[in-house]
């Protein structure tokens, strides 16, 4: 059974996408939305989310964070914008064949929620943009770099960025893709980490 912070943070979600709000609905209506809510297991569950989403100044936040997510997925994503029901699967245990974790499941798509966690997966764009989504096994790929595939522009943008502060050799992103050995990668791996964590003005440009 998880823990009331976490149904919190998937029902949460789920009525964001499902655009509602937790002070506009009442706990028949949220049964109605996720029918599975109604099991004899997850119905003591789903009252205490209920009431801690409406009353407690504690969660209150953190409710409406997510709900806020979730409508804004509903905005972005088309395979979202009609939807009237989503099966809460967070509460069952997947078999162990099962590679692909979810807590949701809207229009046949998986989604897994996390909150306030540091490591969600660490995998490489190709797995965790397309493998997992659906449900393929993890593997390396040999191919071309993902992100010169999708996203050439916003990629070489930033490599021009940190191309003067660390002197690197190579004119283009995809120069050093080919060219650049494990160390100076390394070197800019760590470079980007300690940009990151210091909102320095270099990483804000970006």
């Amino acid at each position: 059974m998880p823990s009331l912070k976490t149904a919190l943070t998937e029902l949460s979600l789920a009525l964001g996408i499902l655009d509602h709000t937790w002070t506009s609905i009442s706990l028949s209506e949220v049964e109605k939305l996720l029918p599975s809510s109604k099991k004899p297991a997850l119905s003591l569950l789903a009252k205490k989310v209920h009431k801690v989403c409406q009353d407690s100044n504690d969660y209150k936040d953190l409710c409406k964070k997510f709900v806020s997510i979730g409508r804004k997925l509903r905005q972005k994503y088309p395979l979202f914008e009609k939807v009237h029901q989503i099966v809460w699967t967070g509460p069952e245990r997947a078999g162990q064949t099962v590679s692909l974790a979810k807590d949701l499941e809207v229009n046949l798509v998986p989604i897994s929620v996390k909150a306030e966690s540091n490591v969600v997966f660490n995998l490489s764009p190709i797995n965790l943009f397309q493998h997992l989504p659906s449900g393929l096994q993890f593997g390396i790929s040999k191919g071309r770099n993902w992100y010169l595939l999708k996203a050439p522009t916003l990629y070489e943008e930033l490599y021009q960025l940190i191309r003067k502060p660390l002197d690197l050799p190579f004119g283009t992103v995809e120069e050093f893709e080919e060219r650049s050995p494990r160390a100076l990668r390394k070197k800019v791996q760590t470079f980007l980490r300690g940009e990151a964590k210091a909102k320095s003005k270099l990483w804000k440009k970006f």
